[in-house]
């Protein structure tokens, strides 16, 4: 049906083009010319215009005023029609049928018939300026995978989107990010900010405030890909990723956001010190145990009771799998602080929690000792590393 629909169109277009270059030097040669005389006819209304007529008659009255005097107004009244009109509002004389009409007509269905291949391809779209391009994008029109969308993306990915229009493409392609029913938005509009860049960064920072919890998740991601150092706004953004989002977000973000959080405040730690030590009083335990974690790893001596309290429940013998790998470093890192905390926590402690806490203890009082020389024993919480304590907060989150 293509095929027909293209061959249809290339005979409107040939015969239209040969109409139109026929009629256009006979309607030049025959333009009206000379004094104006014709009656015009009488004033029509708007529902005229509905009709034919117009199209192809110059007047509706067409009578020859030439000879008819004026009155004191300088009105010629017609004595066919009765209408009254000034000189300068009669019609020229000349022939009475519109060829220019004709002409024009025949011309505008060539063009058409030239542009409709492409406009059923989107490929007007291709002629749109980019700011008006980016404007139509933000419109329910320009959504993901319309003409207007891939037209967008292909400017893009060719670095032809810069300045205003990129930053408001920004503004439009975060929304993607929300959870909707819309496949594989959220990933294009991932791999265009990551490209626009760093005209994205307003945007981004914008969506962890005001965004849903999904779209907060994948623009902390991008920030804590590309950001050379971190906002405030991220920090906080991070800060709220540590609690248990399970069930509220698909599985595959629920796995690694919190955790990547908690890599990320460790490392700037001196930047995210004070909202991860507020962290510690939160009701959400995942975000409790996690800012542990990270003060734990940065030497919090200041709040060493507060973590040790939290963290020692996880040395204890549970069904957490990996919880003990991730909190007896964290101890460790407290330093020589924590020793008379960590001593209070002896007799309440089982079996492998009271032998983590005695060979933390002693690896604090005696840091000169070697493994094979101290008296207490790690026990065995993971296979992977003869001395868990020294394993850094990746490798330990990692197996959490």
């Amino acid at each position: 049906m293509r095929d027909v629909g293209d061959i249809l169109l290339t005979w409107v277009f040939v015969l239209s083009s040969i109409l139109s270059l026929y009629i256009i030097p006979i309607a030049i040669k025959r333009w009206p010319r000379g004094a104006r005389c014709r009656c015009p006819g009488p004033r029509r209304g708007w529902r005229f215009f509905l009709g034919y007529r117009w199209i192809i008659f110059r007047g509706g009255c067409w009578y020859n005023l030439q000879t008819l005097p004026e009155d004191e107004g300088g009105r010629v009244r017609c004595p066919e029609c009765g209408t009254a009109r000034r000189i300068s509002k009669l019609l020229k004389e000349g022939r009475r049928m519109r060829l220019g009409l004709f002409a024009f007509a025949s011309l505008a269905i060539a063009i058409g018939a030239t542009f409709s291949g492409p406009l059923q391809d989107g490929g007007w779209a291709k002629a749109v300026p980019s700011y008006p391009l980016v404007v139509l994008s933000t419109t329910s029109i320009g959504e993901h995978r319309s003409d207007i969308r891939r037209e967008v993306v292909a400017r893009v990915y060719d670095g032809a989107l810069k300045g205003r229009s990129a930053s408001l493409l920004c503004e439009t392609l975060v929304k993607d990010f929300r959870d909707d029913d819309v496949r594989w938005n959220a990933r294009a509009a991932q791999e265009m900010l990551m490209k626009l860049w760093p005209e994205s960064k307003e945007a981004l920072e914008l969506e962890i405030m005001a965004g849903d919890l999904q779209s907060r998740i994948v623009s902390a991601r991008i920030l804590r890909w590309r950001c050379k150092m971190p906002s405030d706004a991220l920090l906080l953004a991070c800060v709220a990723e540590l609690q248990d989002d399970s069930g509220l977000v698909d599985w595959y973000m629920g796995m690694w956001n919190a955790k990547a959080s908690a890599v990320y405040l460790s490392k700037w730690w001196e930047y995210s010190e004070q909202y991860v030590l507020a962290a510690l009083d939160s009701p959400d335990t995942q975000q409790r145990f996690f800012a542990a974690i990270i003060a734990g790893y940065g030497g919090a001596s200041s709040h060493a009771e507060e973590v040790v309290e939290i963290l020692t429940p996880h040395l204890m013998n549970n069904r957490i799998s990996g919880d003990s790998i991730l909190a007896s470093p964290a101890l460790y890192h407290l330093g020589p602080t924590a020793i008379p905390y960590l001593k209070a926590q002896l007799l309440d402690a089982d079996s492998q929690g009271r032998g983590i806490l005695l060979h933390i203890i002693e690896r604090l009082e005696y840091p000169e000792r070697t493994l094979a020389q101290c008296l207490h024993r790690m026990p065995k919480i993971t296979s992977t590393t003869h001395d868990p304590l020294n394993m850094s907060v990746q490798r330990a989150i990692n197996k959490y």
